[in-house]
C-alpha cells in the first residue's frame, strides 16, 4: 500500500535455495499545500512522499491583518492523501485618514483645512461623525462613513458650514425700515444701502 513498483533483479535461481531477488517499490507522493485561506496570496505547495517527516510552516502575512494561525493541525508525518490547510486571519489595527472641510465665506464650496490620521481594524466602519471638531465660527454639517481598508487607503471627509450672522442697517434714531442681510463668517460685506430722509 502507498508504494509503486519501480524495478527488480532478475537472477538465476541456485539449487541450493539461497538465490535473492530484490524487488523495489517507490512510495506513493502526495501534495500538502498551505493557502492563504479567504485572501489573497501565493500557495506553498510541496511533494512529500507517504510516511515522509513534515518540517514546513511557511509564514504569511497579509497586509492588514494578523496571522491567527492554520484551520487545521499540521501532521508530523505525511498521510496517504492530499493536504490543504487554510491560514486563518484577524482583522489588524491599520490607519486611515480623516479630512476636515470649511465651508468657503463666499461660494458654496468647500475648502480642506485640516487632515489627521486614525487608526482603526480592517473591515470595521468608521464614522467620520465621530472626529468632528469644534472649528471657531463653524458647525458641524455631515460626515461620511466608511469600511476601513486592509491597505490605509480609506479617506473619510467631514463638512463644517460657516456660521451665519445678520448684517443689519437702520436709520438710527430716525423713522424708516432698516436693511438685513444674512452673511456668513468672514465674508465679503454687501455694500451699505443708500438711505434717504424726507
Amino acid at each position: 500500500a502507498n508504494a509503486i513498483f519501480e524495478s527488480a533483479e532478475s537472477n538465476t535461481v541456485n539449487a541450493d535455495g539461497t538465490t535473492i531477488i530484490k524487488v523495489y517499490y517507490v512510495r506513493t507522493t502526495y501534495t500538502l499545500t498551505f493557502t492563504y485561506g479567504d485572501k489573497a496570496g501565493e500557495n506553498a505547495t510541496y511533494t512529500l512522499r507517504y510516511g515522509q517527516n513534515i518540517s514546513y510552516n511557511p509564514s504569511f502575512s497579509v497586509v492588514g491583518y494578523v496571522f491567527a494561525g492554520w484551520d487545521a493541525e499540521i501532521p508530523d508525518t505525511m498521510p496517504a492523501e492530499n493536504v490543504t490547510i487554510n491560514a486563518t486571519w484577524s482583522a489588524g489595527n491599520v490607519q486611515f485618514t480623516v479630512e476636515h472641510y470649511y465651508q468657503n465665506a463666499n461660494d458654496d464650496g468647500y475648502t480642506k483645512v485640516e487632515s489627521e490620521v486614525k487608526y482603526g481594524n480592517t473591515g470595521a466602519t468608521a464614522n467620520g461623525a465621530d472626529y468632528k471638531k469644534a472649528l471657531a465660527n463653524a458647525i458641524f454639517e455631515s460626515a461620511e462613513s466608511k469600511t476601513v481598508n486592509a491597505d490605509g487607503s480609506t479617506l473619510i471627509k467631514v463638512y463644517y458650514v460657516r456660521t451665519s450672522y445678520t448684517l443689519t442697517f437702520t436709520y438710527g434714531n430716525k423713522v424708516g425700515e432698516s436693511v438685513a442681510y444674512t452673511v456668513r463668517y468672514g465674508a465679503t460685506l454687501p455694500e451699505s444701502p443708500v438711505f434717504s430722509i424726507v
